[in-house]
């Protein structure tokens, strides 16, 4: 049972009177950011690799066709550069990536899947780790067995609190069957032999943790070319090697995303299929249908999808691409998704991965959610996924340690290494975005910014003791006044006094109740 406390939204309150214009989906007519070509991107996510405060943009290169390095472009709190900030030293054709904290340190490492080079026939590669300690490794820091993966994952099938990583294997082109993988992680140290790999050897595509029956543990997904798509389920930590569920009513998957699309508290999975169509197969209280209850045949060649509240509803829209075909949002009205686009861009050519994150922070609102434990559920999903930042969890008002869970800020989960006792409370204070931008690759990586909310105030500016700081604009008074309750801080750093502010971006500290909001003055 999942208890909501204080589910209100906290918005800021920075003058007498504050104006939200909200559209519904309001995505540009072409990207604000893009990378230069020839690196052939693949991977795309979103995270704080500098630890700076601001969600830098990973990219890695190559696919199949290139050995190039992979590539960090660090946010600098107004913009995103043309170049990459961390270039790796070795250079792969590398596919798709899970950032996470690997060993409990706070900092973001990265994880790369490597499927090998098509014109040598793909000979399988390692897939790597770059380790972050205070600074991402330009080289490799752990390396697995060798083989081809399109996709990797990361979750916590053991429930040990620390995140395991999955590699979809197998390639098509090539005629290379593989089992699909997965190696613990032992308070940080991954193995590198696997202790889980599936019964059946696949061309494997895609890879996924999810509790898709909600008993508090990570079930596995497996998508592929010329195969089923399956679930592994997982019993109390031990997870089948022969799939439980699959759905024959379609063949082949290139990518999946679980979301609640018609907000009944349960995991719905949408599915870019090999051939025509996107897929959603409904869950009926912890079962997936194998029958899919929605379908768009509209874009040839499906390659990518991703929920994500684009319009800031209150429900999930799906984002797809596809190989030669647009890029586009599939809107959520009231549990049924539109039938075709409702937004979409056409240049974005053979696309791969979609990631949502709010890189200028002008959308950031500060929540808590709360769940009661029963001695058994240790995986808990927010109501909100991407996080923007996690900063607290407490069971019965006593602090987590960061080394007692992991999480993921794409998936929205955390899995504590102790379940909470049956009635014990457990509330995580989190950060996420009600204006998420949209990062894509395809011919090249893109960045498109979100245009549904802007925020208008006007008269005198004043900031209300318990007020969330969140990113806005503030036309009327340049001051703010003096309190007890907050400190301002330029963007380099340097404690400003309230009546010195002038117009630009300053940072907003509340206490301890809130580390970092910003606001921009002009």
């Amino acid at each position: 049972m999942k208890l909501r406390i204080n589910r209100a939204r906290i918005i800021v309150v920075l003058s007498s009177i504050i104006t939200f214009v909200v559209a519904d989906v309001s995505m540009p007519s072409s990207p604000m950011w893009q990378a230069d070509y020839g690196n052939i991107p693949t991977g795309v996510g979103w995270g704080d690799i500098d630890g700076n405060g601001w969600h830098d943009l990973v990219i890695t290169n190559g696919c199949d066709a290139a050995f190039v390095p992979n590539h960090v472009y660090f946010n600098n709190g107004s913009m995103i550069p043309t170049s990459p900030g961390w270039v790796s030293a070795d250079q792969e054709p590398s596919d798709n990536i899970a950032i996470v904290d690997l060993d409990h340190d706070g900092d973001l490492d990265l994880v790369v899947a490597n499927l090998g080079y098509t014109p040598t026939g793909c000979p399988p590669l390692p897939h790597v780790i770059y380790q972050n300690d205070g600074g991402l490794s330009p080289s490799p820091t752990w390396y697995s067995q060798p083989g081809n993966s399109f996709s990797c994952a990361v979750g916590d099938p053991d429930g040990d609190g620390d995140h395991d990583i999955a590699f979809a294997q197998g390639d098509y082109l090539t005629g290379h069957l593989q089992k699909a993988v997965i190696y613990r992680n032992n308070d940080g140290v991954i193995d590198t032999l696997p202790y889980w790999q599936s019964d059946s050897s696949y061309y494997g595509v895609e890879a996924f943790f999810v509790d898709i029956d909600f008993d508090g543990d990570h079930d596995f997904a497996l998508g592929g070319r010329n195969a089923y798509v399956s679930i592994f389920y997982n019993d109390a930590g031990i997870l089948e090697t022969t799939p439980s569920w699959q759905t024959h009513a379609i063949i082949g998957a290139r990518q999946m995303d679980f979301g609640d699309v018609d907000g009944d508290g349960d995991l719905d999975l949408a599915v870019a299929g090999i051939a025509e169509d996107f897929f959603l197969f409904e869950n009926l209280g912890g079962h997936l249908d194998t029958v899919p209850f929605w379908s768009c045949s509209n874009y040839t060649q499906p390659s990518c999808v991703a929920w994500a509240d684009v319009d800031d509803d209150g429900d999930f829209d799906l984002a797809g691409g596809a190989w030669y075909a647009p890029v586009g949002i599939f809107e959520n009205n009231g549990g049924v998704l539109s039938d075709s686009y409702v937004w979409s861009y056409t240049g974005g050519g053979w696309l791969q991965q979609i990631a949502w994150g709010d890189f200028d922070e002008d959308g950031l609102v500060v929540t808590s959610e709360a769940f009661l434990g029963d001695g058994d559920k240790r995986i808990f999903y927010l109501e909100r996924k991407p996080v923007h930042e996690i900063s607290s969890l407490y069971i019965n008002g006593t602090p987590v340690a960061l080394q007692e869970y992991c999480h993921d800020f794409s998936q929205g989960w955390i899995s504590l290494a102790t379940a909470p006792a049956t009635d014990d409370t457990l509330t995580v204070n989190y950060t996420y975005s009600q204006d998420l931008d949209l990062a894509v690759t395809g011919s090249r990586a893109m960045l498109f910014d979100n245009q549904h909310i802007t925020a208008i105030s006007e008269d005198e500016t004043h900031l209300p003791q318990d007020s969330y700081c969140g990113p806005t604009i503030i036309t009327g008074g340049s001051s703010l006044p003096r309190s007890t309750e907050y400190k301002i801080y330029d963007i380099s750093g340097r404690e400003v006094r309230a009546e010195h502010i002038e117009p630009g971006i300053y940072f907003i500290k509340l206490g301890n109740r809130v580390s970092r909001k910003i606001v921009k003055i002009k």
